[in-house]
């Protein structure tokens, strides 16, 4: 499973119109990331890195090669498991980070870190429970969200965002399974998904119960 299989199947699942291809920003030149990064930063497997000068957006996507690796070798369309889980996990997630900036960007539309962080879980439990096939969508759900584990070097404002997100994601997600079981490609559903991805971040909390 490639970057851009995972930017197809979100582009045609919320029915969005992109810019550009995530093959134009991909990198996993540890290198080039490191030159990007605020000096002392952390480097994690997955990243998208986003540089502002005046009215310019600079944007790549990092994804560690051993991730890309993985699932060349474990291909997640052929079969999603403990195997390949994390892996598929950190693709989506930044790939999520790439289209949900570029089609906010695209329509003059504001996104909070927040959102993005909140928008790949989503967009991570959506894509997992389609790949895994009928009857999954409840151990999908443990293994992305009863056993997370969040890094030890995030600062306080990270860690607070990530368990923000998490926690949202989870309460969405699981609402989903409760009232449409693992089956996510029903039109209704899909409709369903479609409004929440163009919602603002008060219509995301308010969709959800709140923060």
């Amino acid at each position: 499973m490639t970057p851009a299989d995972v930017q197809a199947r979100l582009a045609h699942c919320y029915e969005l119109d992109l810019p550009l291809a995530v093959d134009a920003v991909l990198t996993s030149d540890p290198a080039l990331a490191r030159s990007l990064l605020p000096p002392g930063s952390r480097q994690p497997r997955e990243q998208l890195l986003v540089r502002q000068d005046g009215e310019a957006v600079e944007l790549a996507l990092f994804l560690d090669e051993d991730v890309l690796e993985t699932l060349r070798r474990n291909d997640p369309r052929v079969r999603l498991g403990a195997a390949n889980l994390a892996e598929l996990a950190l693709l989506a997630e930044g790939v999520s980070h790439f289209v949900c900036l570029s089609w906010h960007g695209h329509h003059d539309r504001p996104v909070s870190a927040l959102e993005l962080e909140l928008q790949a879980e989503v967009d991570v439990f959506v894509l997992a429970t389609e790949l895994a096939g009928p009857g999954r969508g409840e151990a999908i759900v443990n293994a992305l969200f009863e056993r997370v584990r969040f890094s030890p070097d995030l600062d306080a404002e990270e860690r607070s965002r990530y368990r923000t997100a998490h926690r949202l994601a989870a309460r969405y997600c699981l609402d989903l399974l409760r009232r449409h079981g693992d089956r996510l490609q029903q039109p209704a559903v899909r409709r369903r998904l479609r409004r929440f991805y163009r919602l603002d971040r008060a219509g995301k909390f308010a969709a959800i119960g709140g923060a």
